[in-house]
């Protein structure tokens, strides 16, 4: 029903000018559309439904983006998520990050993709924008044997909706640090030929990979010159060398 209000005021000699007239609505029975609302009830002063997110209009019945009618709630729904999203390691510094355009939508249009990355521990996320027409994305500068956390979002007039988070480790890369405390010392002064005794610390692992062996280099004997190099598979932390005969074992 609508009304008309106004006032005016009086004293002992008579009334007043009036005010000027206010004309309002009170709210009838609520027909908010069933799909686009999230109550039955509506707002006791204005009549407007509680919406979900996407649907707009006194009665919760027209879609977020240009008025248009709709008769399912999912048409109101933000976009879906990037499909077939695939992360390929290309080297130890590389990965390759692919992914094809949402699932159409009547109304919404992808207006670009977010590329977001971290190395795993890492509060630090790489976060890279992209146009609409590209659905791939190159990684490069990244460390070596290094776990990555990657996942793309697809943008539009709505909110932003996440891939599946995929998780690559990149390939291994050469040690980059040397073996430490290289130690020689003689197991043995007066011993003919002379008997050497190599010490290192270990370095079972490297930032860069896994250590799977040492190699040793070694030369120095006045009957030997040459220069001879020990392969090491075991990972021991000292050899003792037979510098003349050019024999070693693992002491």
């Amino acid at each position: 029903s609508t009304y008309s209000v106004w006032m005016r005021a009086f004293s002992r000699a008579g009334g007043g000018p009036s005010t000027e007239v206010i004309n309002s609505t009170t709210s009838g029975p609520c027909e908010c559309y069933p799909a686009g609302s999230i109550s039955h009830n509506c707002n006791s002063v204005t009549g407007d439904c509680f919406c979900r997110v996407g649907a707009v209009g006194r009665n919760c019945d027209r879609c977020f983006q240009d008025g248009h009618s709709f008769f399912d709630i999912g048409e109101c729904e933000n976009i879906k998520s990037p499909q077939n999203f695939t992360v390929t390691v290309l080297s130890s510094s590389s990965f390759l990050a692919s992914w094809t355009a949402p699932p159409s939508h009547p109304y919404l249009n992808v207006t670009g993709y977010i590329v977001v990355y971290f190395a795993k521990g890492s509060l630090d996320r790489t976060t890279f924008w992209l146009e609409s027409n590209v659905t791939n994305f190159l990684a490069f500068r990244l460390n070596a044997y290094t776990l990555y956390s990657v996942f793309v979002q697809a943008l539009s007039a709505g909110n932003a909706t996440q891939s599946e988070t995929i998780h690559v480790r990149t390939w291994e890369n050469v040690p980059g640090k040397s073996p430490r405390r290289l130690r020689l010392t003689r197991s043995c002064r007066d011993c003919r030929p002379a008997r050497l005794l190599v010490n290192w610390e270990s370095l079972l692992e490297d930032r860069n990979g896994i250590i799977t062996a040492y190699e040793i280099y070694y030369n120095g004997s006045e009957f030997d010159t040459e220069m001879h190099s020990v392969m090491l598979a075991e990972l021991p932390v000292r050899l003792l060398l037979s510098i003349w005969k050019n024999t070693w074992f693992i002491a």
